[in-house]
This record gives C-alpha cells, structure tokens and sequence, in this order.
C-alpha cells in the first residue's frame, strides 16, 4: 500500500514539473508554487486528469498543527487544446483580472467556467496568486478554483462561472439596462463580502488579505447573491493585524492612504477597502468621483449628525426603500472602516457583527423608520469604533 501511495505521489509531481516547464527551462513545478509538502496526492479520475490534493505548508506549522489541519480542494488539470475549445480560441472574454484576461467558458460535461489566462506572464503574482488559492476550501461567499493549466508558458485558472457579472457593471455600467438594485439588496451584498473578508482574515490558516477588494471583484450570482473574486493580488499574512511590508499594487480610490504612504498592508487595510466599496454602493457613485476619492469626496456627509445632509448624495435609484435607521447605522460602519489610523479602525469580524445586529433589529421589527438609530456594538467594540459613538 505505501509503495502504491508512493507511486501515485511521484505521478502527481512529475505531471506538474512537465506541465510548468516554459520553453527556457525554468521550473515551475509544485515546490515553486509554494506547496512545500503533501499529506496526501492521488489521481481521482486518471482518465479526466483530476488531481486532489492537500496542500500543507511546513515552515507555518508545527508538529502538532499539522496533524490536526484540514485543508484541501478539488481540482482538475485540463490541456491546452480543451481550454481553446471552451472559450473559442480565446474570443469570448468577458473581464480582466489583476493578472490577466477573463474569458467565458463551456467545459466539459457542459459546465460552465471563467477562465483567467495570465497575459503578463508574471510568475510570482501567479505563483502568489496560485499558492492563495489552493489553501481556500470551498465558501459560499469566495469563487471557487475548479482547474488550471501550466502547459509551456501558460498560466492559466480555471473558476466556477458567475452568472450575473461584476457588482461595478451592475451598479455603473448598466444603468437603465436592469432594475437598480434595492437597498436591502446592496446592504446583504455588503454583508456577504464582510463575511467573505472575515473569514479571509480569521479562518483562513494562515490568514489571507485580499488587497484588491472593490465592486469590480464582487460577483453577482443570478439572485444577487455575492462572491468575492480575483486573489491576483492577494498575499498569506501575518496573524493579529500585523503589517507586512509590500509595494504599492491595488485600485485607485479603494486602497487605504496609510498604506499608499508606508508600503505597510495589513487586514485594516481590506477593512477600508471594504468602508468604500459599503459607501459605493450606498451612494451609488464611483470610488473615484470628480477626480477625488470617494472616501474623501463624502466626509462632510459622512460625519454631519444631520441623517438628511448625507441623504442628498444616496443613490436616488432606491430612494423610496431606505430604512433611515438603517442607514444611520450603515454610515456608522463606514467610518468606522475608513479611519486614518489603521489601528483605530474595527476588525472584519466587528463589522460583521455590527452589521448582524442591524439585520437582526430589522428582522424583529425593531428598527423602524424615523428617530436615531440604536448604539450598535454592546460595549464591544475597538477604541475607533468607541470613540464614533462618543
């Protein structure tokens, strides 16, 4: 049996070293893509080429954590020829990612997917990208990885296709061309990135930071619920918060002012992503608007104690379906993702729960319209988010 396990395991690893040779030699195999050891690497199905695999990476973890880790996923290697077919020759592109070209997808078995083919052949924000990915099980609110192919020179990913497009089209592009979406819609959407940037943050083993959250990587699926897409740029992080030092790389009017500054990123750094992208859809404009930062652009609405100054710039798309207690609340939350200090901002998980106890008011029917809103947090909150309702 262990010779069996063996063989299947050097099957497992030759097919990749093969796979990822570009036409100058240099070897792209499994050890430089960060997967530093298996537990376990078998063929689930030789003849459709899916390979299982669980990845675990033995300079993170000690003994005993290795012992107990449960992380794996299910993929499939698929040729360079089945991806050309799917897509048309390439043809049928429908977005851009941080490190490549998006395109529509029919594969086999008549499944559809969303082929990412990396066009700047930067091979460690592929391998980064790739090593990411292969930590994430499968979660509701994450797109899931279902393939790849490293045939010559290619790096190519294969996801599971969203129906409905990116949640930046659904709110600027195509205006007019589909019903606005609701606020109740768009604070769930909200809610389920918040969701997707906690368990990022918090569960993932080691923690995961997003580094480029906006609407164009929050995917709608036909009944709008929502999945956080593109790990181009997304790194492992340090645990509790800390900083680690990288360049400057993410999206105008989304990435926080402090990092621009000190090249230093951490969680609080998606958390005021997260504050822009709550704010974009609250208001319905861009993170860049009039040339300025979104954030920027709104403090004065933002901070005025006046719920009705801050309504003259919400989206007049869902005008007459807005809780204002709601609302209150929501702006609560923005700020408190779009302090100046990292440190003084509030952890995904925070969030979360702030904005649970918002859904929970409302669904009990204790969060009526008209009147302040109810202090949210119960005393639980960071010291930023303390000292907004002070």
């Amino acid at each position: 049996m262990i010779v069996v396990l063996l063989a299947i395991f050097i099957v497992v690893f030759k097919a990749f070293k093969k796979a990822s040779q570009n036409d100058n030699g240099n070897d792209l195999g499994a050890g430089s893509i960060d997967i530093h050891s298996y537990r376990t690497a078998q063929l689930a199905n030789p003849g459709g080429n899916s390979l299982e695999v669980d990845i675990i990476d033995i300079r993170t973890h000690t003994v005993e954590e290795l012992n107990s880790l449960e992380v794996g996923i299910d993929i499939r290697t698929y040729t360079m020829d089945e991806l050309k077919n799917a897509t048309d020759n390439f043809t049928t592109k429908v977005g851009q990612g941080a490190s490549g070209f998006v395109y529509r997808a029919k594969l086999p078995g008549n499944r559809l997917g969303a082929v990412k083919r990396a066009t700047n052949l930067d091979t460690d924000l592929f391998k980064q990208e790739l090593s990411v990915l292969l930590r994430l099980p499968h979660h509701p609110q994450l797109v899931d990885l279902i393939g790849l192919c490293l045939q010559a020179d290619e790096r190519i990913l294969v996801f599971e296709f969203i129906s409905s497009g990116s949640l930046y089209d659904r709110l600027h592009k195509n205006k007019g061309l589909t019903s606005p979406l609701s606020w109740a819609t768009r604070i769930d959407i909200a809610f389920q990135v918040a969701v997707a940037l906690q368990y990022l943050h918090e569960e993932a083993k080691p923690p995961i930071l997003h580094r480029d959250v906006k609407s164009a990587n929050v995917l709608l699926e036909d009944d709008n619920r929502a999945k956080l897409a593109d790990f181009g740029l997304s790194k492992l992080g340090p645990k509790d918060n800390q900083f680690t030092n990288t360049a400057v790389r993410g999206s105008i009017g989304y990435m926080d002012p402090q990092y621009m500054k000190t090249h230093r990123f951490s969680a609080k750094s998606d958390v005021y992503s997260f504050g822009v992208l709550l704010l974009e859809l609250m208001t319905g404009l861009k993170s860049l608007h009039e040339d300025t930062p979104l954030a920027e652009w709104t403090q004065t609405y933002r901070f005025s104690e006046d719920i009705d100054i801050f309504m003259t710039i919400v989206d007049r798309n869902m005008m007459d379906h807005i809780n204002t207690m709601e609302l209150q609340n929501m702006i609560k939350v923005v700020n408190l993702c779009l302090r100046d200090l990292s440190e003084e901002r509030s952890s995904m998980r925070e969030i979360v729960n702030m904005m649970q106890e918002t859904r929970n008011l409302k669904a009990n029917g204790n969060l009526s319209d008209g009147g302040e809103a109810p202090l949210l947090g119960n005393g639980n909150l960071s010291d930023g988010a303390q000292c907004l309702h002070h």
